[in-house]
């Protein structure tokens, strides 16, 4: 493969997989963030 074909799709890959990790990420701190924030979440959310 060609060097300019090979960037093409690491690129056309790896930027959507980077937003939907960051997305996860941004879900998974607010969450954590609010738990913290109010702490009657947390106690109800413990088994």
């Amino acid at each position: 493969m060609g060097g300019l074909v090979l960037s093409q799709l690491l690129t056309l890959y790896t930027t959507p997989v980077m937003y939907v990790y960051l997305d996860r990420f941004r879900l998974w701190a607010k969450a954590r963030l609010q738990r913290f924030a109010n702490p009657a979440l947390a106690a109800a959310a413990a088994p």
